[in-house]
């Protein structure tokens, strides 16, 4: 999950500082070489550890997309299981390295690959849904059966609660209630949730953070329950210069997920930002009440609590550029 800028500036480890600033450049060698050694200096723990761990994983699947993108499908496979063997955890690097095997033809690997990413993740439908297609492809009539029906019984899990809820509302005379129960039940698609949340994500490493947040919430609209895609939603509304907004995905982010640091991090953040001293406090407090550690929540409480804070609340303070952390 993303840290705001502010606060990923205020992180108290300098490779990881700038593992983060150079993978968002597009420099994925140098970022690769800041994050290694913020991993081997021992001086990670928490949340900054697990950071550093997920912007890695992030930065290799980056410079494998590049080198599809570039039609090098060879040295982006290579890539891609470089960072498998690195982070064998990951089912979304199976499933990339799953969809290149195939694009490549090679179709035992990618049935590995897919089975890999369904052990991680029983609930992974792309995976499921894919393994079937490549299982069929294989000819594998038996074995495609199977994955097949595990596909449909995904389906109608994404379906059947929402669904419940809706009767319920028609039930009770609520139509406001039955048309988003309803609506959740059948416009969500795995698919497109997939192609808005990429999207997004790909326009918000650019920089692009309306057009990111546009596509943010058109995932959401298939996908409710995500807490990751709120908080790249409210990374991309404050910095774009909507804070409000911002903090009202970053507080359905918590909700969601409520051990989520990162989220935390953001909405204490952008509360201060627009005023909301005591409930910034707060996000910040419950962040060092399981991270005593956690450099930016100390910093940023400490200004709080010292008034430094009041000369800075200042929309702009999110949206300069990024600060040099190697020079």
């Amino acid at each position: 999950m993303r840290l705001l800028q502010e606060i990923r500036n205020r992180l108290g480890n300098y490779h990881l500082k700038s593992g983060i600033f150079h993978y968002y450049r597009g420099e994925y060698e140098r970022a690769t070489e800041y994050l290694e050694k913020a991993l081997d200096s021992g001086d990670l723990a928490g949340a900054d550890l697990r950071l550093a761990r997920s912007y890695i994983a992030q930065t290799r699947i980056s410079a494998a997309e590049a080198l599809e993108e570039q039609g090098e499908v060879d040295e982006a496979a290579a890539r891609y299981r470089e960072a498998v063997t690195a982070y064998p955890g990951y089912p979304d690097l199976h499933f990339r390295l799953a969809r290149l095997e195939r694009n490549r033809g090679d179709l035992q690997r990618a049935v590995e690959e897919l089975r890999a990413a369904v052990r991680e993740n029983p609930d992974y439908y792309e995976a499921h849904h894919l393994l079937a297609f490549v299982l069929l492809d294989r000819g594998d009539l038996a074995g495609a059966e199977t994955a097949f029906r595990k596909v449909q019984e995904l389906a109608l899990a994404s379906i059947s609660e929402p669904y419940a809820r809706g009767r319920e509302a028609l039930a009770s005379g609520d139509a406001q209630a039955a048309r988003e129960s309803f609506k959740e039940a059948f416009a969500h698609h795995p698919h497109r949730f997939d192609y808005h949340y990429k999207r997004g994500l790909k326009l918000s490493k650019k920089g692009d953070f309306e057009d990111a947040a546009e596509h943010l919430k058109q995932a959401i609209a298939f996908n409710p329950k995500y807490a990751d895609v709120y908080n790249y939603l409210g990374v991309a509304q404050v910095q774009s210069g909507h804070p409000a907004e911002g903090a009202e995905a970053f507080r359905r982010a918590v909700e969601i997920s409520p051990d989520s640091l990162v989220a935390q991090l953001n909405l204490g953040f952008t509360l201060a930002l627009l005023g909301q001293a005591r409930e910034a406090e707060e996000q910040f407090k419950m962040v060092l009440d399981r991270e005593p550690r956690n450099q930016a929540a100390l910093s940023l409480l400490e200004e709080l609590a010292s008034g430094e804070w009041s000369a800075k609340t200042d929309v702009e303070k999110v949206v300069r550029d990024d600060v040099r952390h190697d020079r």
